[in-house]
């Protein structure tokens, strides 16, 4: 399966998260909180609804 732009950008932000979680940056992951609750509840509508695949 091809890699989509929206698979991309949560591959980015999670590896973001990782690193700025293990470099002790904790505004950087308060910040994002807001964009990754929102995300994963999109996520889980798709799926739930039949549009995306549940892996």
């Amino acid at each position: 399966m091809p890699a989509t732009a929206s698979s991309r950008a949560a591959l980015d932000l999670g590896v973001s998260c990782v690193l700025a979680a293990l470099s002790g940056w904790k505004a950087f992951v308060r910040r994002t909180v807001p964009c990754r609750l929102p995300a994963r509840a999109v996520s889980a509508l798709a799926v739930t609804g039949g549009r995306a695949p549940a892996f």
